[in-house]
């Protein structure tokens, strides 16, 4: 016999490997990938294979790193070999937990920030700028060793240009339809998002994504300019901020936001952000909190997948290749129109 156990013939049986399309939830994200199933010969039911499940399950992942910008396993060992470094001394290096780089180059996924950093680091003169910066944190043995590696580097290789890590990961894009007629602010996504997160339950991650896009794009459709000037990306689970992950991250690890996870009864998981301080909503003009406030109310009482399945109907949504950047000029064919109340100005004496 085969040695698989069919639970529908009940015994052993032998099988076959066929192809199917699976869809996979990865970190909140359903993730479709094409499939090697084992099932029985006799009935056609699926049969555990544990070689295969893990196999498939990898499959997802690469998918959604491939999706996500995130490097893989070996391209992160494959940089940390190009330095003679130890995955510890790696580890060391960024300021990380000992075992994080082997979670990594054993298949764990690394957030987009991490994979982010781990990229800038392909240029070795961004490497010595972030031991320099650690200073005697780091021992003076291992400075010494990869000083010479880099040496190594400037001798038989091109020179490369020093990239800033804020420059890369907030690109510069020119002002116009991308970012709503308004160059991004930090200060304002930040605010922005602390607004959504304030209340006492905080909000999932999935609906903040598209609180911040209904917000900025009535805002424009109303003022000709958005909020925050953030670029806004197609995505399967509807748009989201680019460089959102990262943002996200440094809110959290900067304290302004408490993350944590929890499990579904379908067995998927979410991540919900609890705003940590009161926002300082001086930031915001009059138009501006106006917006903000309609956009609180208007969808305080809908879940994640109503929000979700509503931005999939929008126009710009439908019309923007995946990946690509929804154009504001989408804002006046908004199905989404939620009423403005505005405030009532105090008078000055």
């Amino acid at each position: 016999m085969s040695g698989f156990y069919c639970d529908t013939c009940k015994g052993e049986v032998e099988t076959r490997l066929i192809k199917r399309k699976e869809t996979f939830p990865v970190r909140s994200e359903d993730t479709k990938v094409q499939s090697t199933v084992r099932i029985c010969r006799a009935c056609g039911s699926d049969i555990y294979d544990r070689g295969l499940d893990s196999a498939n399950l990898e499959a997802a992942y690469d998918a959604y790193r491939r999706r996500h910008g995130i490097l893989g396993p070996s391209e992160i060992r494959n940089l940390r070999e190009k330095y003679g470094l130890s995955q510890r001394s790696l580890s060391a290096l960024l300021g990380w937990g000992e075992v994080t780089i082997h979670r990594y180059e054993n298949g764990s996924l690394p957030d987009e920030a991490h994979s982010r950093l781990l990229q800038l680091l392909e240029d070795p003169e961004i490497l010595w700028k972030l031991c320099e910066k650690m200073g005697d944190r780091l021992p003076a043995q291992f400075r010494l060793k990869l000083r010479e590696k880099l040496d190594e580097f400037r001798a038989n290789e091109a020179p490369t240009k020093v990239l800033s890590l804020l420059d890369f990961m907030s690109r510069r894009v020119p002002v116009g339809l991308e970012n709503g007629n308004r160059p991004f602010s930090m200060e304002a996504m930040r605010a922005m998002i602390g607004f959504f997160a304030s209340g006492k339950n905080g909000v999932y991650k999935t609906k903040l994504n598209k609180l911040l896009w209904y917000a900025d794009f009535t805002h424009f459709r109303l003022h000709s300019v958005s909020i925050s000037g953030a670029t806004y990306v197609r995505l399967p689970f509807g748009p989201v901020p680019d460089q959102f992950q990262w943002r996200l991250s440094s809110a959290i690890e900067d304290g302004l936001l408490d993350s944590r996870e929890v499990k579904f009864p379908n067995g998927h998981t979410g991540e919900i952000l609890v705003a940590t301080e009161e926002i300082d909503m001086s930031l915001f003009d009059s138009s501006e909190t106006d917006v903000l406030l309609a956009t609180q109310e208007y969808f305080k009482d809908m879940g994640s997948l109503e929000i979700s399945n509503l931005s999939h109907k929008e126009k710009g949504y439908k019309e923007t290749p995946e990946g690509e950047v929804i154009s504001y000029e989408y804002a006046d064919r908004m199905k989404v129109k939620m009423p403005i109340r505005p405030r009532r100005k105090r008078s000055i004496n």
